[in-house]
Order: C-alpha cells, then structure tokens, then sequence
C-alpha cells in the first residue's frame, strides 16, 4: 500500500531516544544539537578556561577546540564566547 513498516521495538526505541535527548539525559546540550565534545568544551567554557587550558585538559590542538567552539557558535546561535556561555546559562545547559 506505499506505507513504511517499523519493527514496534525499534519504534518504541526511537521514541525513547528522542525522549531522553530532550531531556538532556545523554549529556548536557544533546537538546540543543551539541555534539559530546562541544558540550564537554562549553562546560570548560562556563568554568573560565582558556582555549589553552582547554585544549591541555583534552589533549587536544588549539585549532581543534577553536573548530569545536566554531560549530558550537552555530548551534546555539551566538557569535561569541561569552554570549555561548551565557546561552549555556540562560538555557540552563549548565547551572
């Protein structure tokens, strides 16, 4: 008849997911489009790191955490640095 089946199990797994990515319950952010590293980055962020300071907790290169807060930027609709922590704030990311 044209119609998509779905398994009821995969279905229900679905909605469950979905459920809990609002809820924020896979890390904080996942609501918000976040990816686990960007949302690891913004709660640096919030507690006053550097980029540096960042990047030498990650183990990671400045340009990699730079491309990280680029896509976060985009994400959460702010061009900056403290307007992405603020956000993070107001949208009760973090506390």
């Amino acid at each position: 008849n044209g119609e998509t089946a779905i398994d009821p199990g995969l279905a229900a797994r679905a909605v469950d997911t979905a459920a809990r990515l609002q809820r924020d319950e896979f890390w904080p952010g996942a609501s918000h489009g976040l990816t686990q590293r960007e949302s690891e980055i913004l709660s640096f962020m919030v507690s006053g790191l550097s980029n540096r300071a960042i990047a030498i907790r990650l183990v990671i290169g400045d340009e990699t955490v730079k491309s990280h807060l680029r896509s976060m930027y985009r994400k959460l609709g702010v061009g900056d640095r403290t307007s992405a922590v603020a956000a993070a704030l107001r949208e009760g990311i973090f506390r």
